[in-house]
C-alpha cells in the first residue's frame, strides 16, 4: 500500500477557470480520508489528478516516494470506482470481474485466486455466474468494487460511488466499505457531497470549497471544532444556527445581545471573547439545533441562557421534530426537540441554549474565534 503526498497541487483549465488551488495533503497508508463538499468545490478535480485523468498545472504529486506529476493512470498503480458502474452487458459477474487481469495476461489461476477472494469479500460468491441485467444496483456496486479489489492496487480511488443509489441501500453500502477497508488495511480515498457519508466513513475528512481546503480533520473534531462558519455549516442536519450578536458587559459579567434580548455567559466563555478583543464588537454566534432545549427542566436550571421565541412552523421527524423559530421578529433559528409536549405554531415559548455547546465566528471573516 501507500501514503499519498500533495504539495502545492493547482488545477487550471485552458479557459483560465482554477478548479483547484494550493491543495496541501497528506495521507497516510491505510487511511481512509474523504474529501468533501458541495457541488464544484474541486473534490472530484483532486481525485482524478491523483488518478492521472487531469493533468497537475502546478506543484508535486507523490504515491509512496515516487513523483507521478508525469506518469500515466495504468502505471501509478490504483484502483478506481466510478459513480456510473459500467459493466460489459454480455460478460457474467466473474468475467467482468476478470476482465482487466486478463488484460494484463495474469494467469488463469491467479485471476480464479483473486476473483473468488474478492468475491467472498464481498459477499457475491453466489453471482459470479450472473449477468448484469439479473443484479441491483447494490450488486452492480459490488461487481464494480470487485473489479477494483482483483488488480490489489497501492491505492483505492472512489468518486461518489453511492450516490446512484437509493437511500436505504445506500447505507448498507456504507457499512460494506467501512467493513472492506477494515480487512484489508489499504489506503481510501473517497469523494463525496454527502456529509453523513463522510462522516460514517472517513478516518479523516478534507472539507473543500472553491478549490481550497477549508479543514482536514476528524469527524469528530469537524463536528465540534469547525475552523470556520463554512465548515460549521456544512457538517450537521439540520445546519447549525448563525445568530448576530453583541459582546457587552454589565455588572453579572459578559453578555451576549441579540436583538432585545440577552443571555450571560460562563466565566471560560467571555474570557476568550475578552481576549481576543471582541467586547463591544458584533461577533456571530453558532449553535447546533440539537442544544437549543424547550423542556422546562433544562430552562430552569439554565436561567442564564434563556430567550423568548414565537413558533413558526414545525415538523415531526418521527420521535423528534423541528422548530423554526423566530427572535424578536427577525432572528431565525432552529430547534431539534423531543415530540412531546411540542408547542403550537404562533405559541411564544421559552428556549433555553446550552452554553457549553456554542461557538463564536468573526463577523468579517467568519473564523472561528475559539
Amino acid at each position: 500500500m501507500a501514503n499519498i503526498s500533495l504539495k502545492g497541487i493547482k488545477k487550471v483549465y485552458p479557459n483560465g477557470i482554477t478548479a483547484v488551488q494550493n491543495l496541501d495533503l497528506e495521507i497516510e497508508d491505510k487511511e481512509f480520508v474523504v474529501f468533501v463538499g458541495p457541488s464544484g468545490c474541486g473534490k472530484s478535480t483532486a481525485l482524478r489528478m491523483i488518478a492521472g485523468l487531469e493533468e497537475v498545472t502546478e506543484g508535486a504529486l507523490f504515491i509512496g516516494n515516487n513523483l507521478s506529476n508525469d506518469i500515466e493512470p495504468i502505471d501509478r498503480d490504483i484502483a478506481m470506482v466510478f459513480q456510473n458502474f459500467v459493466m460489459y452487458p454480455d460478460m457474467t459477474v466473474y468475467q467482468n470481474i476478470a476482465h482487466g487481469l486478463k488484460v494484463k495476461k495474469i494467469s488463469s489461476e491467479e485471476i480464479h485466486k483473486r476473483v473468488t477472494e474478492a468475491a467472498e469479500i464481498l459477499g457475491i460468491e453466489q453471482l459470479l455466474d450472473s449477468m448484469p441485467s439479473s443484479l441491483s444496483g447494490g450488486q452492480q456496486q459490488r461487481v464494480a468494487m470487485g473489479r477494483a479489489l482483483v488488480k490489489q492496487p497501492k491505492v483505492f480511488l472512489m468518486d461518489e460511488p453511492l450516490s446512484n443509489l437509493e437511500t436505504k441501500l445506500r447505507v448498507k453500502m456504507r457499512l460494506e466499505l467501512a467493513k472492506v477497508h477494515k480487512k484489508l488495511q489499504t489506503t481510501v480515498i473517497y469523494v463525496t457531497h454527502d456529509f453523513e457519508e463522510a462522516m460514517a466513513l472517513g478516518t479523516r475528512l478534507v472539507v473543500m470549497k472553491e478549490g481550497i481546503i477549508q479543514q482536514v480533520d476528524s469527524p469528530l473534531n469537524l463536528y465540534t471544532k469547525p475552523k470556520n462558519k463554512f465548515v460549521a455549516e456544512f457538517i450537521g442536519a439540520p445546519a447549525m444556527n448563525f445568530i448576530e450578536a453583541r459582546v457587552t458587559s454589565s455588572d453579572k459579567g459578559v453578555e451576549l445581545l441579540i436583538g432585545n434580548q440577552s443571555i450571560q455567559l460562563s466565566k471560560s466563555k467571555e474570557k476568550t471573547l475578552i481576549e481576543k478583543g471582541y467586547l463591544n464588537k458584533q461577533i456571530i454566534v453558532g449553535i447546533r439545533p440539537v442544544n437549543i432545549h424547550i423542556s422546562e427542566v433544562f430552562i430552569e436550571a439554565s436561567k442564564n441562557s434563556v430567550l423568548t421565541a414565537t413558533v413558526e412552523a414545525t415538523e415531526v421527524m418521527g420521535s423528534e421534530a423541528y422548530l423554526y423559530l423566530t427572535i424578536d421578529y427577525h432572528v431565525e433559528i432552529t430547534a431539534k426537540v423531543d415530540i412531546r409536549a411540542l408547542p403550537n405554531e404562533g405559541e411564544t415559548i421559552k428556549i433555553g441554549l446550552d452554553l457549553n455547546k456554542i461557538q463564536f465566528f468573526d463577523k468579517y471573516t467568519e473564523e472561528s474565534i475559539s
